[in-house]
């Protein structure tokens, strides 16, 4: 079943359906938690249906945009998205597998790299083989995503991810095996009580070493109403 919905916070739509990974609020907050700046060039490693790219556009409107995906239907899925919201002047959608990037990117052509991957080696039961391959590491390593990013950015580039929590130290050192050094770290928890689920990275290309640890960003408060942060977000305040 195919339908669309408004993007939070960015005036844009997004297309959706049943046989495709759903936009979630990893998503969202990896957008907002991402470092743009004028002019940038960003890629989207995984890109699926094109959400992260279509909230990077918001959030960078003046950035040149271009999303990577193994899944042809994925990928007429984000080129859709991208014509629905009028942004095929700077983003484009290219077909083809994170573990072989040279060739397909340019290399050392890029300030940023966002990427929300799959989080577990082998993925749970789905209906969908889309979706299935989406959430499990099947079609894209995390040695591979690491390696890609390193590829892909300039010196002093950065690339932000989310990921799950009980994969940080492996994640970690995938990056700083390709000189990708851990600058900045935020952890995600529904509320106050509750140990954080996910995580948000940020690492640089050539830096030296010096992370940042952010307070937690709590969806809820304790009463399990919307943080005001989430709603700043979601532009709900």
């Amino acid at each position: 079943m195919e339908y669309s919905e408004f993007i939070p916070n960015s005036g844009y739509r997004l297309i959706q359906d049943d046989t495709h990974f759903r936009l979630g609020t990893d998503s969202i907050l990896l957008a907002a938690f991402a470092s743009y700046k004028k002019n940038m060039r960003i890629c989207d490693l995984g890109c699926g249906g094109g959400a992260l790219m279509i909230l990077a556009a918001g959030r960078a409107p003046t950035a040149k945009i271009d999303g990577l995906e193994i899944l042809p239907s994925a990928v007429e899925l984000a080129q859709r998205n991208i014509t629905l919201n009028q942004l095929n002047d700077r983003l484009t959608v290219t077909p083809g597998d994170i573990g072989n990037v040279k060739g397909i990117l340019p290399a050392n052509g890029y300030d940023l790299v966002i990427s929300n991957p799959p989080y577990f080696s082998s993925g749970p039961v789905s209906s969908s083989a889309e979706i299935a391959s989406a959430r499990s590491e099947s079609s894209c390593t995390l040695k591979e995503l690491c390696a890609a990013a390193s590829l892909l950015l300039k010196s002093g580039g950065k690339v932000a991810i989310v990921y799950r929590c009980e994969r940080l130290a492996e994640l970690i050192s995938e990056l700083k095996s390709v000189n990708l050094e851990p600058k900045r770290l935020r952890f995600v928890s529904y509320n106050s009580k509750k140990p954080p689920k996910v995580f948000m990275i940020e690492a640089m290309l050539d830096a030296k070493p010096g992370l940042t640890v952010e307070a937690p960003l709590f969806i809820s408060d304790d009463n399990g109403n919307t943080s005001d942060e989430v709603k700043k977000i979601y532009g709900m305040d």
